[in-house]
């Protein structure tokens, strides 16, 4: 145990937000159902990280207005969407994405995940299913809908969670995603800390 508190504290030392969970999902072959046990074997290790990371605050001024909470370090990438209007990737490489985009005709704010985002899944990987899809209230009040999506990656064996906080204001869908490989209960604040002006 010494050994590897020893080895754990020189790669912190080197890559100090490095993403243990998402490795082991990833490199050691671990999945979904082995959430629990990962966050048990890892505990006493992240506790070494220090403090959790600051949260930045991102403000989009168009219409609709809205603002949510994101890492401190995290880095802006290239839009890819007509309807996104900031892309970035975390730290520990979770990638956020904010969307604007018209509502779609005749479609409930409870139908949007599993009904129009679920099926732009099929471009990332397969075997996407919805786990969840829960109203939820906005910090300002806004009714919202918090959807989990799990499945498979292009190389048919790495999972990854997509949660996803939709919305409706000002006649616009919006919404905020991330694509956690690792532990989604870690970002899950992200995509929560949506609020409108």
């Amino acid at each position: 145990m010494e050994k590897a508190r020893a080895h754990f504290e020189e790669v912190v030392k080197i890559k100090p937000k490095y993403p243990f969970i998402a490795w082991a999902k990833l490199q050691l072959g671990y999945n979904n159902k082995d959430l629990p046990h990962l966050r048990r074997l890892f505990e006493p290790l992240c506790t070494m990280y220090g403090e959790a990371p600051k949260a930045k605050r991102y403000v989009h001024t168009g219409v609709p207005a809205f603002e949510f909470e994101y890492p401190e370090d995290s880095r802006k990438l290239s839009v890819v969407s007509p309807n996104q209007v900031l892309r970035m990737r975390t730290p520990r490489w979770v990638e956020i994405q904010a969307s604007v985009a018209d509502i779609p005709e005749a479609m409930t704010l409870a139908d949007i995940g599993p009904k129009v985002y679920l099926p732009t899944l099929k471009e990332v990987g397969s075997n996407f299913n919805v786990v969840s899809n829960d109203e939820i209230t906005l910090k300002d009040g806004t009714k919202a809908y918090r959807t989990e999506i799990k499945g498979l990656y292009r190389d048919g064996k790495t999972q990854i969670t997509t949660l996803l906080v939709s919305a409706f204001k000002d006649g616009k869908w919006v919404y905020l995603t991330t694509d956690p490989i690792g532990d989604p209960s870690e970002v899950a604040w992200i995509v929560e800390s949506l609020t409108f002006e």
